[in-house]
């Protein structure tokens, strides 16, 4: 399995799920996992649209992994629950209200496999959905680096039980603590973008503030938690 795309499923606005979907359809790289995890069991709308695609999932030459969590977890656990099922040698972590050219999946691994990288970055554009603008419509189209845009290689996030974050630059800061990593951005001329969706149930930006406090948490958690992680890795494996 070359990448496993992890991507949790909130209650997005109905067209904008359908165009996630279709991109994840038709990406051009074979040999990936999409594990999409629906976090409020009583999204009746998602699983209608999830029931309307069930024949497309079958017949697509990459896998789809549909699941439902018991009760809302909430972002960090949903997808932490998909990393530990995914088997790609790379891993992606992509949000069910955007979506990315079909491209998108391809250029990033082949630009990391061909490199031996551990992580690649790529490109987003942010679109601005909202219903009500304050601003010109040619200034709500701006380039933007989030954690949606990144491939991990799967070893390095497994071997040192580095959690999963909405926030890539506590991701960042939480690789570097225990290796060097080998990262890469693709060049901007290949063209290839995620697209970001902003829309009013969009969760606000964070602040230096509380950027600085997630990665000494997240840090925090991961030395505290370190030894009891390892015991259970060896238990099962």
């Amino acid at each position: 399995m070359k990448v496993s795309v992890v991507s949790g499923i909130y209650n997005p606005p109905k067209e904008l799920f359908k165009k996630f979907l279709d991109s994840c359809l038709n990406s051009t790289l074979d040999s990936c996992e999409f594990i999409l995890i629906q976090d409020d069991p009583n999204d009746t709308i998602s699983s209608n649209i999830l029931k309307e695609y069930e024949e497309k999932f079958k017949f697509n030459k990459n896998s789809f992994v549909v699941l439902k969590n018991d009760k809302n977890l909430g972002i960090i656990p949903t997808y932490n629950l998909g990393m530990s099922y995914a088997k790609g040698e790379y891993i992606a972590f992509f949000d069910s209200d955007d979506h990315f050219d079909t491209n998108f999946i391809e250029v990033l691994y082949n630009y990391a496999k061909d490199r031996n990288l551990d992580v690649v970055t790529g490109y987003s554009i942010t679109h601005f959905a909202t219903k009500d603008s304050k601003f010109p419509k040619e200034l709500m189209e701006t380039s933007n680096d989030d954690v949606w845009v990144n491939l991990f290689k799967r070893k390095v996030l497994i071997d040192n039980y580095i959690p999963f974050s909405d926030d890539p630059t506590v991701m960042f800061a939480c690789i570097n603590r225990f290796i060097t990593p080998k990262i890469d951005r693709i060049p901007l001329e290949t063209c290839v973008f995620y697209h970001y969706m902003r829309h009013d149930s969009n969760v606000s930006q964070y602040t230096q503030d509380e950027i600085r406090k997630n990665v000494n948490e997240h840090l925090y958690n991961i030395e505290e938690n370190l030894n009891s992680i390892k015991h259970k890795f060896n238990t099962i494996f």
